[in-house]
């Protein structure tokens, strides 16, 4: 949970613990953990332990916290560089990515005398950028518990696609995800060559033409470091991949793998632009041992939706859709059916996302543009829903402005559409003056922007501005394109 600090003028997060049988009240649990930066949130198998990847200061660090206990174990770090970590049910296998410099060190320090560095005012006059805008390459790292219970922390040394070592991956690599089992690690990176079957694909054409490289999803056999691709199509990073239980099969939110039917499926629908791609991104299950790739949902698209639960790789998958709803899927047959769906949450205010799927129960968040957010759960047997925590009671003492859903076409033919927030204290014939900002994701809650370097919306319109929250709508010349000429498409 996002936790700002007036004082010192940053937002900070807190790691909370809930019990999930009082649910008779509204209360906020317990904080486990406050740290500058949590991420990568992860129950072991034990329910009693969390894992987490934190930021204290200018440290990175992977740590297990005892949920009753409250004890902390730093398992990897601290460090500058962590970037992304995965680890098995048990705690006994980690695996974390840190970056490294993509170039010489004697480089980046005549980099650095020729272009300068900014310095905060009250801090050490050090060179904040070094460790976020220079280390573009990467490293893999493995931590293994041994029978002492101590831990063991060696590089892992990969063999990529073309049966080569890969002393460090070019670019980022995130998403990592160990299965449950410790055997095998998926991750998203880019390939040291983009596969020769890939160029068969207008959309890798497309992008690389603009100077972007595939990403893809890479999978590892820890134990001999070999990689191979984990599915044939480019990765998009709306989704992690998630593993079954049974570390016999996982599933992506992918495009149709290159030169598979359901690629030639798409075109015939008319897939040939990069105009609304991410239509046509599907939920596809992949057999570790035998490659099979099935088809589990067509039209997919997984960002914000929440966890899909899949317990065995012949058992039923849970889906969570739009609004809090989840889809039963069952492979009868080779073909994955839906067996059923959950009904919707019954809330007061605003729409369900992010959901976690345990048995007949939901647990999710509610919120939408004028209420802030809030766990809640659902049983489905009961068809009861219960609102779990009161996270900002604040806001029922702050004046916020009406927003109104507008929709227009600029000058170039291009549809729009966003959100205009009205001043608090509106009177008709006075003139206010209008901010335009980026608009966030549609449904969430509106106070401050998207983006915490953005300035609050909110307090503008509190403070007697118009303010509209723009979306926009890209032309297909225009999707990737970074020039300055991008912002005419708000016009």
């Amino acid at each position: 949970m996002k936790a700002p600090d007036p004082d010192t003028n940053k937002n900070n997060y807190e790691l909370i613990v809930r019990d999930l049988r009082q649910t008779s009240s509204r209360e906020n649990g317990r904080l486990l953990l406050h740290s500058e930066q949590l991420s990568s949130v992860r129950w072991l198998a034990d329910s009693k332990t969390v894992a987490v990847l934190a930021q204290d200061g200018q440290e990175m660090s992977v740590s297990l916290l005892g949920v009753v206990t409250g004890k902390r174990e730093i398992v990897a770090g601290p460090a500058k560089k962590i970037k992304s970590f995965g680890i098995d049910d048990l705690g006994n296998v980690v695996v974390f990515s840190a970056g490294v410099p993509s170039q010489p060190e004697t480089t980046l320090q005549e980099t650095r005398k020729l272009r300068g560095f900014p310095v905060i005012p009250g801090t050490a006059a050090i060179d904040s950028d070094y460790f976020q805008d220079q280390l573009h390459d990467s490293e893999l790292f493995l931590v293994k518990r041994k029978k002492d219970d101590e831990r063991e922390t060696t590089r892992l040394r990969a063999i990529g696609l073309a049966a080569q070592p890969i002393d460090r991956f070019v670019g980022n690599v995130n998403s990592l995800n160990v299965s449950p089992d410790g055997r095998y690690l998926a991750f998203e990176y880019v390939p040291e060559t983009t596969p020769d079957s890939w160029q068969a694909s207008f959309f890798v054409r497309a992008v690389e033409a603009n100077g972007i490289k595939s990403p893809a999803w890479g999978l590892m056999e820890i134990a001999t470091g070999h990689c191979k691709l984990a599915i044939n199509a480019p990765s998009t990073g709306y989704m992690p991949l998630t593993w079954a239980e049974d570390s016999k099969s996982f599933v992506a939110n992918t495009l149709a793998p290159i030169g598979s039917v359901w690629e030639q499926q798409d075109a015939a629908a008319g897939f040939h632009s990069l105009a609304g791609w991410d239509s046509y991104l599907h939920l596809f299950a992949v057999n570790v041992r035998t490659n099979v790739v099935s088809e589990v949902i067509s039209k997919y698209l997984g960002f914000n939706k929440g966890t899909i639960l899949w317990k065995k790789s012949d058992g039923e998958m849970f889906v969570p859709t739009d609004n809090g709803m989840v889809l039963r899927m069952k492979q009868i047959d080779g073909v994955w059916k839906e067996i059923n769906r959950s009904a919707r949450p019954s809330l007061k205010n605003g729409e369900a996302h992010d959901v976690i799927v345990s048995g007949n129960v939901l647990i999710g968040i509610n919120e939408d543009i004028q209420t802030p957010p809030d766990l809640f759960i659902y049983d489905a047997k009961s068809v009861q829903t219960v609102v779990l925590t009161d996270l900002n009671p604040e806001y029922r003492d702050i004046f916020r402005g009406d927003i109104e859903k507008l929709n227009w076409t600029n000058k170039y033919g291009v549809p729009c559409e966003g959100q205009l927030i009205w001043p608090v204290g509106y009177q008709e014939g006075n003139k206010y003056p209008l901010v335009i900002m980026n608009a966030p994701t549609p449904g969430v809650f509106i106070s401050d922007g998207t983006y915490t370097t953005a300035f609050p919306p909110q307090s503008l319109a509190n403070a007697g501005f118009f303010v509209l929250m723009a979306e926009y709508t890209l032309s297909d010349d225009l999707i990737w394109d970074t020039s300055p000429r991008l912002i005419t498409t708000w016009r």
